[in-house]
């Protein structure tokens, strides 16, 4: 499970499918070598795989999850005002201001990805590898009837 959550599983595994499927090579800093194994592209810095996957036409990735934001909030750089607006601060001054309605939207479009790729992943495995995947029944059963399977 990545650490930066589902979003940053569908990550993975696009970055993985791209390594397979498209024979391209990304290094890890960690191995000294190249990633073979989809464990070690949790390894990797999440602004690596971005940078891949921008390089690999999935440029509305970056959007999703945009490194400005990611950073305010790890570091606790960012406030929200009265508004509901995010501010972001650097050096002790805001440097930029997200509205709601632009974060509600980035929200949104994070959700409707991640429920096209698991529509799509959830119907193109087989059912053998569906009842193998660990999930609670009301979950499984959301998915098959969402999918109508």
């Amino acid at each position: 499970m990545s650490i930066e959550g589902p979003l940053g599983n569908i990550i993975d595994i696009l970055v993985f499918y791209l390594i397979l499927d498209c024979h391209h090579d990304i290094w890890s800093e960690v191995k000294q070598d190249f990633i073979i194994k989809y464990d070690d592209v949790q390894r990797i810095p999440l602004y690596q795989k971005i940078k891949l996957l921008d390089h690999h036409d999935f440029p509305f990735i970056e959007d999703l999850c945009s490194r400005e934001i990611r950073n305010s909030i790890a570091h606790q750089n960012y406030s929200i005002d009265k508004e509901g607006n995010l501010l972001i601060y650097k050096k002790n001054r805001i440097s930029k201001k997200i509205s709601l309605k632009e974060m509600n939207k980035k929200i949104s479009n994070i959700y409707k990805f991640l429920h096209i790729f698991t529509k799509s992943f959830w119907l193109l495995i087989s059912e053998e590898e569906r009842d193998a995947i660990p999930l609670p029944d009301n979950v499984r059963k959301e998915l098959d009837s969402s999918y109508q399977l």
